[in-house]
């Protein structure tokens, strides 16, 4: 018997993706006093930090449905 995953994990999987390549390409700003921004720096890396947060935590839910819902090998 085989178990059917649903779309929604998949597109969560591309936006967890999306959000990690967007968060790690300014994961800079951590670190760095001058920042690409005219809002206040704590704002800038808070969105950063949380945007990373996000990306890997929904990445790490979706690859944890994606293990769970494969269906075991049928024994011989």
């Amino acid at each position: 018997m085989r178990v059917r995953t649903s779309s929604a994990v998949y597109a969560a999987g591309i936006a967890a993706w999306l959000l990690l390549v967007q968060g790690l390409s300014d994961l800079d700003v951590l670190w760095t006093s001058q920042l690409p921004s005219a809002g206040p720096d704590w704002l800038t890396r808070l969105v950063v930090t949380v945007t990373v947060g996000l990306g890997a935590g929904v990445a790490g839910g979706c690859l944890r449905v994606l293990t769970r819902s494969r269906a075991p090998a049928p024994a011989l």
